[in-house]
């Protein structure tokens, strides 16, 4: 790659960057006025992904996945967007949200939290920068997916990697396709092992958002911290192209659109920066942590939802839910793993949205999800008559799909089976536990489940209970999942690779333990933050 090869390419990703981003901006202003900072900064980051992925499908249907036509498709829809949304946007509409802010030393143990894991996962990039990818699933079909895009400029036909693990062929592949878009910008995959390494931040960034609207985004960022930072991922995923931080940052934001709307949606009907409002623990605008559904926090958002405004569908508002939608489309078309959860948090959805309210929350939610990820599923529909191939039988229904010969090297085999063979446990699942989440995983997994439980019981809102029980039916799916203790019966060789299917669950429970009402309340954000750093 020459000089100029380079220079064009930076260019052509600018203005890709720069037109879905102008799009993305007018797009969030219109559905969420109320959002400003750090979590408008991640709705628009999502809003400009979702766009970028569709329009790459959409030419990719029709083989124009190259330079030109790329740059020409994402200026249009992004300026286009952007023209259609800006005379819409109401100025008046825009609040502080939320007014109350994190206390100065919290910003600082989130900044220096953040650092220490970013500096962690730079070491192995590195090394992929400079050796280059070797990882056995980015040889295997993630980059070669990736490749075969650039190369092509399709994504319709079916990529044929290997016979070894048809239902391969069958993964969606929203991360392969972003992949994909530099290659195509320049012509190489140098920028692929630094993928994941944005990943990581914008997870942070999630994770942040999560807490933000009680001014603990601190002590959720570091919840997050203690699976992001694990060798669990950090040894799979850090200068390689797997796609578990992508799937992790997804379901992050899942959740801080959902808590983020929930809180702009109960804010009470009174104009941010209020007289005398709570102060931090330094003295710097707070949270009152005794605001509840009946006492809400008065000052937190300027625009404020009635009865009967649509923004308040299913207690969180129909522009988070849609946002929400299109997050957890990327997720479950990144990670086949995710459907469990997502799968799960739709019932949910419908059970916030109530009696009258729950087709049109699930109208927002589903519409979402099938706009950025329904290609894929619909791929799978066409070629294999099912959209989850790697499913199959439902019930006494043989489902269609393809058919495995004996050439996969470790047989599918779930935890579930092991639950009472001890020799399995000390012989193939102490050892990786300890490698993968340190001496303490045991007080990791007991934590996150503690958490769980009594956001169930003493979570203060339906959303919090609704979010404590996806985690708790994801980490029971994990035990289920026929890959979690792969291998020959009685050798689980496969459990050490796929421990990192058990993310979503520890993240679920880590991040929204500080929400829970009775711990946002001093000293306890302060006891959160130590137990995680000890983590």
């Amino acid at each position: 790659m020459t000089t100029g090869q380079y220079l064009l390419g930076v260019a052509e990703l600018g203005a890709i960057v720069a037109a879905l981003g102008l799009g993305a901006f007018y797009i969030r202003a219109l559905i969420v006025p109320a959002w400003t900072g750090a979590l408008a900064r991640l709705a628009e980051f999502v809003l400009g992904l979702s766009a970028l992925v569709v329009v790459a499908e959409l030419i990719g249907l029709l083989g124009l996945l190259k330079e030109l036509p790329l740059v020409i498709a994402c200026a249009l829809v992004g300026l286009g967007a952007a023209a259609w949304a800006r005379p819409k946007v109401d100025p008046s509409a825009r609040g502080e949200f939320p007014a109350v802010r994190s206390s100065r030393a919290m910003l600082a143990i989130a900044i220096f939290a953040s650092i220490v894991v970013v500096a962690h996962w730079a070491e192995p990039t590195q090394e992929a920068l400079d050796t280059g990818m070797y990882y056995q699933d980015t040889t295997w079909y993630h980059m070669s997916f990736s490749g075969r895009f650039a190369q092509t400029g399709e994504v319709g036909p079916l990529h044929l990697t290997d016979p070894l693990k048809l239902t391969t062929w069958y993964y969606p592949q929203n991360s392969e396709l972003l992949h994909a878009i530099p290659m195509v910008a320049f012509d190489t995959d140098f920028f692929s092992p630094l993928i994941n390494l944005g990943w990581l931040a914008v997870a942070l960034l999630a994770a942040f958002c999560i807490g933000r609207p009680y001014a603990v985004g601190a002590a959720t960022l570091l919840g997050a911290a203690v699976v992001l930072d694990s060798e669990m991922l950090v040894g799979s995923q850090a200068g390689n192209a797997p796609n578990d931080i992508a799937g992790i940052f997804f379901l992050l934001c899942v959740i801080a659109f959902l808590v983020n709307g929930a809180a702009t949606a109960r804010a009470a009907p009174r104009i941010a920066g209020a007289a005398d409002p709570p102060l931090a623990e330094d003295g710097g605008p707070g949270f009152d942590p005794d605001a509840d559904e009946e006492h809400p926090q008065e000052g937190v958002v300027t625009d404020v939802p009635v009865a009967g405004d649509p923004r308040v569908l299913a207690g969180v508002g129909s522009g988070p839910l849609l946002l929400a939608g299109l997050a957890a489309g990327l997720g479950i078309g990144t990670k086949i793993t995710l459907l469990a959860a997502l799968g799960f948090l739709t019932i949910g959805i419908a059970y916030l949205g109530g009696r009258e309210g729950w087709w049109r929350a699930l109208c927002y939610w589903l519409g979402g999800i099938l706009v950025t990820a329904g290609f894929w599923y619909g791929r799978n529909l066409f070629f294999a008559l099912n959209p989850f191939p790697q499913i199959e039988k439902a019930g006494p229904i043989n489902l269609p799909g393809p058919e495995q010969g004996g050439f996969y090297p470790r047989q599918p085999h779930s935890l579930s089976e092991y639950y009472n063979d001890p020799g399995v446990w000390k012989g193939y699942f102490f050892p990786p536990l300890k490698d993968g989440l340190g001496p303490l995983w045991p007080l990791i997994f007991a934590f996150a489940a503690a958490g769980l439980a009594f956001a169930l019981w003493r979570g203060g809102s339906k959303l919090m209970r609704v979010l404590a029980a996806t985690g708790v039916f994801a980490g029971i799916a994990y035990v289920f999942t026929p890959l979690t203790a792969s291998g020959s019966l009685g050798q689980p060789t496969g459990f050490e690779a796929n421990l990192r299917y058990v993310a979503p669950a520890l993240i679920i429970g880590l991040t929204i333990t500080p929400l829970i009402p009775a711990l946002r309340r001093r000293p306890w954000p302060w006891v959160l933050i130590g137990v995680f750093a000890l983590f």
